[in-house]
């Protein structure tokens, strides 16, 4: 059994042992183990080293490994996090304050002068020096904010504007010239220092071997050295490269050899020699061919890429060789690009998709250039393909880390320029004047872009939070239902933010977030984990910021309502106020909550939630009681009441205006069908608000009923027009059953008309109206016209009646019944009684009680 294999089977055994101490500590591991075993892929590698690390805290190989990992993976701020992780484990390290370092030359300007300060504190041998530089890392990750969401006085814009000093170069390099001249080598640096680093590289050539001058020497010539600046530095070191075969000796003498060679065509031929002879890497020839006849020299970019071909087939499919054929390609777009050649630059940077479909910066360049093109019809697919290909990458990856930042900025730039298009004020804090509100409803695209990428805005500010208490968004005095529900908000912003959205990865992304989310629900659910969250204060003031935000969002969001109501129903955008109702609901309630109470805006007794609901129906009753003049204005009102009620559906208020709205535009059987349909929605509306609205609907369904018969079958003068009456209402009862006005008719004409089969006939009409009619004010008139039918008949219905509605009560009692069931038994229990049908009547009494009961094992889940 190979290593890994025993490893694994280790694994299986401990996961079946508990959750010890000794057992964490042991399969932490044979995680780790496995994790960097060779054979132990990169992916898996690094799930295995985070679960090793989440089961013993105090791995400090763990996050060293889990970082060099990461960093291997090109995942470099992700692999910043693990590094300090380890530090704070061993923090006296020495190598991986260099691996940090390492890791930090790869991000921003930032970030590489401070990777500049770790290697020349650690050169000094400075103890409190190193510190401070690993403090400042943290900082950048803990409390840093992207640029355009600074909020800065003019004196504070002013300093930010001063160059960074740079860390003083090291006086003795000895230890650290590698790394040092890869921190020269990484940006424009005087010559000096990268010369200055070989120097010191020379006087360790007796103890090291000429390997890494050699390298370094390398790493010159790439950085674009001419070769002969570059072989005075080989001479100066007492280096030959033509001397033995030390193979960074060799990889140093052909890539002189390449970088001095003339015609393009005898450098392919002699850099596929030396690929395939095994002498350079195919990375080191694609940098030198790039350097040579790329952009930057004297060839069209057909030239260019015709000479790409002349490698033979191995080469141009290794993956550094497609590298080599993107960048050529992208480099010839980018200098189209600065002549305003447009067209061609799009078509390049098309053409490197096809290579590489998944490159966020192509996808930058496509959506810069649609933009300048003013494309309208590719500017929004450009974007929507560049915000899908940050989060595919994310969710591909397994860590919502990965282009955080620029997907935070990106949605955050869209949010600021659609706001600042109509609003003069200053987001976050600034107000909105009513011009400015009603200028951004009536350009529609301007809200809609502020309405939307705001929410993946505050999605991606919450995950860049460790604290998980802020990652959540939650206060820290809150109670566990408080936090499950801040958990919950934060999953279902990213089904609405991302998932909605169909991109791909989505759904991958969500998973992620969600793991996130529970993870640190887990990790704050007690107080006293909560008490020892070390990230909480460094992090609060970016954390009160962003509430801050999430405050004045909501603020804006009720203005918009009210900016809403200014424009009449047949006028307003389609799904515009549904998108202002949606996304507020998106927000988390009871956070929200606590931040309007903390601000003082509201009294703990106000819920924050209602006034925006309360708005809501101030709007639709603005809207319902406008009176269009066109048919076509009154469909448009029917639209927009609709989109509201779909927005916010557990409100019989806006049911009944949209209810209303389809009635005045005579669509009898869609606010039929419509106010049927609110009477069985459950309601968050007050009781007695409910209660009212329950009523007007069925008023509502009872005029439309008895609208839908006409006139003459109201009036019948002999038999032949009553017989014809019958038939007509009962046409109407078919196409309104619920509807209590036609039973009422039906009845009392059949009655009028004599004899006992219609006797009969009027007392089952009675008996359905009585059972299926809501109009509860309906029922005492059914009632008395039941009486004045013999009893045997009635009894005889009744009975049959009652048959018929138990059974289906038995049929729909597993799924728990509701209030339509016990509505429906509580009548037919009357009818058993006025019927005197004892047996039938006992039997509802016990269904009575099911019911009660079932309701009130619901009302306590809820």
């Amino acid at each position: 059994m190979t290593a890994p294999a025993k490893l694994r089977a280790a694994l299986d055994r401990l996961r079946t042992m508990g959750d010890s101490p000794r057992v964490m500590i042991a399969r932490a591991e044979a995680e780790f183990r496995l994790g960097v075993h060779p054979e132990t892929n990169a992916g898996e590698g690094i799930e295995l080293l985070r679960s090793a690390v989440r089961h013993d805290p105090f791995l400090a190989k763990g996050f060293l490994h889990l970082g060099l990992r990461l960093h291997r993976a090109g995942r470099f701020r992700a692999a910043v996090r693990e590094y300090l992780a380890a530090l704070e484990l061993a923090p006296a390290s020495r190598r991986v304050h260099l691996l940090l370092a390492e890791a930090l030359l790869e991000l921003g300007k930032a970030e590489q002068q401070t990777g500049d300060e770790l290697i020349a504190a650690l050169a000094a041998r400075e103890p409190e020096r190193l510190k401070a530089a690993v403090a400042e890392v943290e900082g950048m990750l803990t409390g840093g904010e992207p640029a355009v969401e600074a909020e800065a006085t003019a004196e504070n814009e002013k300093e930010k504007k001063k160059p960074r000093r740079r860390a003083k170069p090291p006086s003795d390099l000895t230890e650290v010239w590698q790394v040092w001249l890869l921190a020269q080598l990484s940006r424009a640096a005087k010559r000096a220092q990268p010369v200055a680093c070989l120097r010191a590289g020379a006087t360790r050539i007796g103890v090291d071997g000429p390997a890494d001058v050699a390298l370094g020497c390398l790493m010159l010539l790439l950085s674009g050295d001419p070769p002969s600046e570059v072989r005075k530095e080989i001479a100066a070191a007492g280096v030959d490269p033509t001397a033995g075969n030390d193979p960074a000796l060799r990889a140093l003498a052909a890539a002189l050899e390449l970088a001095e060679a003339g015609d393009p065509v005898l450098f392919v031929r002699s850099a596929s020699e030396h690929l395939l002879t095994g002498v350079l890497p195919v990375a080191v020839v694609c940098a030198l061919h790039y350097q040579r006849f790329g952009p930057s020299a004297a060839c069209t970019v057909t030239d260019a890429l015709r000479l790409l071909d002349v490698y033979p087939p191995a080469v141009r499919d290794d993956h550094w060789f497609q590298e080599l054929r993107i960048a050529v390609l992208d480099g010839y777009a980018a200098r189209a690009w600065t002549d305003g050649a447009l067209v061609q630059a799009r078509l390049l940077w098309r053409e490197t998709v096809g290579l590489d479909p998944y490159r966020v910066p192509v996808a930058v360049n496509l959506a810069l250039v649609a933009a300048r093109m003013k494309a309208a019809e590719e500017y929004g697919p450009a974007w929507e393909r560049l915000f899908e290909l940050t989060y595919l990458l994310a969710g591909g990856v397994g860590d919502v880390q990965l282009l955080l930042d620029e997907r935070r900025d990106l949605h955050l730039a869209l949010t600021r320029q659609s706001w600042q298009r109509h609003c003069g004020s200053t987001p976050p804090s600034g107000t909105p004047t009513d011009e400015d509100l009603d200028a951004w409803v009536a350009d529609g695209d301007a809200l809609a872009v502020w309405l939307g990428h705001w929410d993946s805005y505050y999605l991606n500010a919450r995950l860049s939070f460790r604290s998980p208490i802020h990652l959540l968004g939650a206060a820290r005095d809150v109670d566990t239902d408080e936090l499950a529900e801040a958990r919950d908000a934060l999953i279902a912003l990213a089904d609405t933010a991302v998932v909605e959205r169909d991109w791909a990865g989505g759904k991958a992304f969500r998973e992620l977030v969600a793991g996130l989310a529970e993870d640190a629900y887990a990790r704050s659910a007690d107080p006293a984990d909560r008490a020892r969250d070390r990230y909480f204060e460094t992090e609060k003031p970016r954390a009160d910021r962003l509430a801050e935000e999430l405050l004045q969002r909501t603020l804006v969001l009720i203005s918009l309502l009210r900016a809403l109501g200014r424009v009449p129903a047949a006028a307003a955008r389609e799904g515009q106020a549904a998108a202002v109702i949606r996304h507020q609901r998106n927000l988390p309630r009871r956070i929200l909550q606590s931040i309007f109470v903390n601000r003082g805006l509201v009294q703990n007794d106000t819920e924050v939630a209602a006034y925006f609901e309360h708005r809501v129906l101030e709007l639709a009753d603005t809207w319902s009681r406008a009176e269009p003049s066109t048919v076509a204005d009154r469909n448009r009102q029917v639209t927009r009441l609709a989109e509201i009620v779909e927005a916010l559906p557990d409100r019989l208020a806006l049911r009944f205006a949209h209810c209303r709205a389809l009635h005045a535009a005579k669509r009898p059987r869609e606010g039929y069908r419509a106010a049927v349909a609110a009477l069985e929605q459950p309601s968050t509306d007050p009781p007695a608000d409910a209660e009212h609205y329950r009523t007007e609907l069925s008023r509502l369904i009872d005029q439309i009923g008895y609208e839908d018969i006409p006139d003459e079958a109201l009036r019948p003068s002999d038999m032949t027009s009553a017989e014809l009456a019958v038939q007509r209402i009962s046409q109407s009862l078919e196409r309104y059953p619920a509807s209590g006005a036609p039973y009422l008719l039906l009845a009392s004409l059949l009655l009028q008309m004599g004899g006992e089969n219609r006797q009969r006939r009027a007392a089952r009409v009675l008996v359905d109206g009585i059972l299926v009619a809501p109009a509860e004010e309906k029922l005492p008139q059914m009632w008395e016209m039941l009486g004045e039918i013999p009893r045997p008949i009635v009894a005889g219905v009744a009975e049959s009646a009652c048959a018929r509605v138990r059974r289906k009560v038995l049929d729909r009692l597993p799924a728990g019944g509701g209030p339509e069931l016990l509505d429906q038994v509580t009548r037919c229990h009357e009818l058993a009684r006025r019927s005197a049908l004892d047996s039938e009547r006992a039997a509802f009494d016990e269904l009575l009680a099911r019911l009660r009961q079932l309701g009130r094992q619901r009302d306590g889940a809820e």
